[in-house]
């Protein structure tokens, strides 16, 4: 990474790692994966670092567009993909300017809100990006800006439901996911 890209956004090779959420999102998506996508056709992986979501959709027959800021990243998440699925698709963006123009049956996250200026573009991309009736799974380590993203995405005009908490790293670390979805 050359000191410019880095100065640009302060950008670190996040995806380079698995997030504590993506465990607890990963182990939610399978034990009520019928009940949640019995009838959702494009799903977006916002911010799918290693691909971790993304391949295991895939690998259930669920069309799933993966995205990342770091080309990097998209490249691993490509690779990734491709070992459980021929469904590999990838798009290196930037959720602060969505290069779709078709709307998403759900979107799912894990680990996105590791900075708070992500709180409103995310939402934006969330709510712009979602098909009537869609709704997004966003998992997060309950982070010092975890509530006010949940107040921020209310105040956007979607409903919150905690759908699960889980306590990992030895009981020390929170997680939840939220589902939220339009009014």
């Amino acid at each position: 990474m050359s000191n410019e890209e880095y100065e640009k956004d302060k950008f670190l090779p996040y995806w380079a790692q698995r997030w504590p959420a993506c465990l607890p999102l990963l182990e939610f998506l399978n034990a009520n994966f019928k009940e949640i996508f019995a009838k959702y056709a494009m799903v977006c992986e916002l911010g799918c670092g290693l691909g971790i979501m993304s391949a295991f959709l895939s690998s259930k027959n669920i069309t799933t567009i993966a995205t990342d800021i770091s080309l990097d990243s998209c490249k691993y998440a490509f690779a990734n993909i491709r070992n459980h699925s021929t469904k590999d698709r990838v798009v290196c963006a930037d959720w602060r300017t969505s290069p779709f123009t078709a709307r998403f049956d759900a979107i799912v996250a894990s680990d996105v809100l590791y900075e708070q200026r992500w709180v409103d573009p995310i939402i934006h991309f969330i709510y712009s990006g979602l098909n009537p009736g869609g709704f997004a799974l966003i998992a997060d380590p309950c982070r010092n800006w975890w509530n006010g993203f949940k107040k921020a995405a209310i105040a956007a005009g979607f409903i919150v439901l905690v759908v699960n908490t889980s306590h990992i790293n030895n009981n020390k670390t929170c997680v939840e996911i939220i589902r939220l979805q339009k009014h």
